[in-house]
């Protein structure tokens, strides 16, 4: 009997000591790899962590670094090829889908590289992280994504799902000059009274009045009811609960935001960030009876101003029984309630990776991209200098700082910063595409042509690449290679707006008719119905009875 155990589990023990060898030495080269981006030896970085996933395809830590040096390349595709392995290695993907949501949701507008794109998104839709944020999120890029082909009554059903509030009353414009207007308190903050007439921004009435209708995505966006600027908007209704209900308020916005529950401030955030839905959420309690929200948004260094609201249960599921109106209702007035705010689940996780693991590089680039993706330009930089304090030298933190500094208005930083990425690391093509650009604008065309040579050698016929080659023989005035290249880039990317309008430019402009720029428009709408496509080809018909 003992010969018979021995038999079995010497093999055994055998093969767990050399998994476990494996995996050592698979974060040995891991390490490794990003001491090698220390000195911003790309194909070393790639060797490394492929040698990592060869002894131990289950380290979702060399995944998540090979998927980053990919984006950095302008590698898309293999970008989310590899991405898709940090999904089924890690123990919670769910972070790093958050994190990197940016990067998942513009290949998967492009089916020609993703085809199972409905099949993916509907799984999150139905089972993501335990507060449900990501399937909300999912719901909404469903919305889109069949809005955009056209399929519209599927597109509201995925909308729908989102579970936000589509019905306010709207006050404003308030004054807002140089953002003054976060701190004043003005007349929708004392009181509700839809027939009073206030005196709004410049002298302008402003007075509660009700939307007839709101964005197909339920985003409530100001820009679609006030034409003014520098602004303070409001948005008021009134929740009924047939109980005391612990719910969560969750919100989205665009520009600074104050939120109040019964006359109560329950949130306020003076920075104006364009962020995504549930950026903000609050777990608190609804009284009995009727309860007043009052949301107040302000822009004045950003370009739009919208919100969203959902009140969900502690998961993000609908709240049962809940009932709203528009209506003047009788509520309890600052009852004394309760505010506590839930962090973001993938901030929390990732600050937690790097308190136990502060060498684990990759979790900062991680943590910054949470925190970009809703634009906290602040916390995202201070957390990219923490790992620059770690590996200054490395290029892809220089490069996340970059979209921190353009979030955060920083422009002089970003100049330098593109400048010190070329010196770091000038085979990075987007440091070459600045570079091009840069050049073209200083009128320096030789080293305008030089910058787009290489970009064409890293990045054969990519998108940018086309772009950057219709822009340099614009301005060269060559026609013949503008009409070639149009014609290339149109073909290459046949879902792309730019190329497309550019190629229904050009048979206008050659054949004195309107036809094939028809034709083109209308393949265009069948990939992506779209408001300034419908417009575009109307202009085209019209034009076209000229004839």
């Amino acid at each position: 009997m003992n010969r018979i155990y021995r038999a079995i589990l010497l093999p055994l023990i055998g093969l767990v000591l050399s998994c476990a060898i494996h995996a050592a030495d698979s974060e040995q080269l891991v390490q490794e790899a990003w001491k090698s981006w220390a000195k911003n030896d790309q194909a070393a970085v790639e060797a490394k962590f492929r040698e990592a996933i060869a002894k131990d395809p289950g380290n979702h830590r060399a995944y998540v670094g090979l998927a980053y040096l990919y984006g950095l390349q302008g590698k898309e595709a293999d970008a989310w090829e590899t991405f898709k392995h940090i999904l089924e290695t890690a123990d919670n993907p769910y972070p790093y889908l958050f994190s990197a949501w940016s990067m998942v949701r513009q290949m998967h507008n492009q089916d020609r590289i993703e085809p199972d794109v409905v099949g993916f998104w509907e799984k999150l839709a139905e089972k993501a992280d335990e507060g449900g944020v990501l399937r909300a999120m999912a719901n909404q890029f469903l919305g889109g994504y069949f809005e955009k082909r056209g399929a519209l009554e599927k597109s509201h059903q995925y909308y729908r799902a989102i579970n936000a509030i589509d019905q306010w009353m709207l006050s404003g414009p308030y004054d807002n000059i140089s953002a003054s207007g976060f701190d004043k308190v003005f007349p929708p903050e004392r009181e509700y009274k839809p027939g009073k007439v206030y005196e709004g921004q410049n002298g302008v009435p402003a007075k509660w009045f009700p939307i007839a209708g709101v964005r197909a995505d339920y985003w409530i966006d100001f820009q679609r009811y006030f034409a003014q600027s520098d602004a303070v908007f409001y948005g008021n209704n009134f929740i009924y609960a047939p109980q005391d209900l612990a719910v969560q308020i969750r919100i989205g916005t665009s520009g600074s935001l104050k939120a109040f529950l019964n006359d109560e401030l329950m949130i306020e955030y003076f920075d104006e960030n364009n962020n995504d839905l549930d950026t903000y959420i609050v777990e608190t309690e609804l009284k009995k009876g009727w309860n007043r929200l009052l949301i107040k948004v302000g822009f004045s260094e950003i370009d739009r101003a919208n919100f969203m609201v959902r009140i969900t249960d502690a998961q993000g599921d609908p709240v049962d029984g809940l009932q709203i109106s528009t209506a003047p209702q009788s509520y309890p007035v600052k009852p004394g309630n309760s505010f506590r705010a839930i962090p973001n689940f993938a901030e929390r996780f990732f600050q937690q990776q790097i308190e136990a693991q502060p060498d684990h590089l990759e979790n900062y680039a991680l943590l910054a991209d949470c925190y970009l993706r809703n634009d906290k330009a602040i916390e995202g930089e201070l957390v990219l200098r923490d790992a620059l304090k770690l590996s200054p030298n490395c290029a892809l933190f220089h490069y996340r700082l970059i979209e921190a500094y353009s979030r955060g208005e920083k422009y002089d930083e970003i100049a330098t910063t593109w400048e010190r990425l070329h010196n770091l690391d000038p085979q990075i093509p987007e440091v070459l595409t600045y570079r091009f650009y840069r050049f073209v604008e200083n009128e320096q065309m030789e080293e305008a042509e030089a910058a787009l040579n290489r970009l064409g050698e890293l990045r054969p016929e990519s998108r940018e690449w086309f772009a950057a080659a219709l822009n340099f023989y614009s301005q060269k005035r060559q026609v013949e290679k503008i009409i070639e290249i149009s014609r290339q880039a149109y073909e290459k990317y046949p879902d792309s707006w730019d190329f497309a309008y550019m190629e229904a430019t050009i048979a206008i402009q050659t054949t004195r008719s309107y036809q094939r720029a028809i034709e083109i428009y209308q393949d265009q709408l069948q990939k992506n119905y779209d408001a300034t496509i419908l417009a575009t080809l109307a202009e085209a018909y019209l034009q076209d009875s000229f004839f």
